[in-house]
This record gives C-alpha cells, structure tokens and sequence, in this order.
C-alpha cells in the first residue's frame, strides 16, 4: 500500500515537473527576444554614435548583454576575428544558428534575426542602422505576441502535466 502511494506520488509529481519544463519554455521566449531587442539597440548606438568598427561593437555588446544576445554577438564578433575576410552577415547567420538550438525562440524569430544578416558590415553605416530598427520592430512585435502567447499557455500546461499525473494514477489503480 505504501509502495502505492509512493508510486503514485512520483508519477504525478514528475508528469507535474514535465507541465512546468514545458510552461516555463512560454515564459523564456518574451524574455530572451528581449534580450536582443536591447542587444541590438546598444548595437545601433555603438555603430551610430561611437562610429565603433562593427566586430568591436559586438564584441563590446556582446560583453554587456544578456544570453542569449551576448554569446550570439560574441560568436559572431569571434567568427570575423578568426577569419578577417569573412563576411560579417554569414557570420552573424551562422552565430545565431549557433545559439538557437538552446533557447526557446521559434523559426519566426532566428527568421527575423537572420533578415539583417545581409545588410551587417555591407552597407553603409544609415543603411545598417535602418535596418537594426527594422528588426527591433519587428521583434518588438514578436515579444508582444510571445508574451500573450506566455500568458494563454503557461497556466494550461502546468495544469495539463498535473491532471496527466492523476489520470494516469487513477487509471493504474
């Protein structure tokens, strides 16, 4: 009876803990589109303003930010210093494929992330930096629709992985 219990008690508490995993991946997105939005508008001060050469800037951003802008930008900076003649759009794609695997950002948002690739470090200075705000609207737009995304799905899952754990205990008993 008591191996029973005990069971049961480990069956709902890690079908609860797997609810939670999965709500709390809801909650990361808002947070880490965030994170590039304020990456990429210290970028545009550092490529507008302090007129920083570009791998400088992201390496100096990189240093400031949070994850997972900061290792992105570091990786990108990283990627032109080791290959000097690289261009600075193929490594700013390739760091964000990098990073992406281990956050919580759907395709929408690598997509955006990636549209201004082709323009980083190949246009001119006003052209980079209209198509930096580009992007930070655009993700402005993408944080406000994870965030109601967040709030819809949070409470269902932490709820779904605690009934999950009582229907299957309930079925075995």
């Amino acid at each position: 009876m008591v191996l029973k219990l005990l069971a049961s008690l480990a069956l709902i508490g890690s079908s609860t803990a797997a609810g939670f995993l999965i709500a709390g991946s809801f909650a990361a997105r808002p947070e880490q589109i965030r994170s590039f939005q304020a990456a990429l508008e210290m970028l545009e001060t550092e490529i507008g303003y302090t007129r920083t050469p570009l791998v400088e800037a992201l390496e100096r951003v990189g240093a400031i930010a949070v994850a997972p802008a900061g290792p992105t930008l570091r990786r990108a900076a990283a990627l032109l210093r080791q290959n000097p003649g690289r261009e600075p759009g193929d490594a700013w794609r390739e760091a964000v494929g990098w990073i992406y695997p281990e956050t919580a950002l759907s395709p929408t948002d690598r997509q955006v992330l990636e549209q201004m690739s082709p323009y980083l470090g190949a246009s001119d200075r006003d052209d980079q930096l209209r198509h930096l705000r580009v992007t930070m609207t655009r993700l402005k737009q993408l944080e406000e629709e994870a965030r109601g995304e967040a709030q819809r799905n949070q409470r269902m899952w932490q709820y779904l992985g605690v009934l999950t754990g009582t229907a299957i205990v309930l079925i075995l008993l």
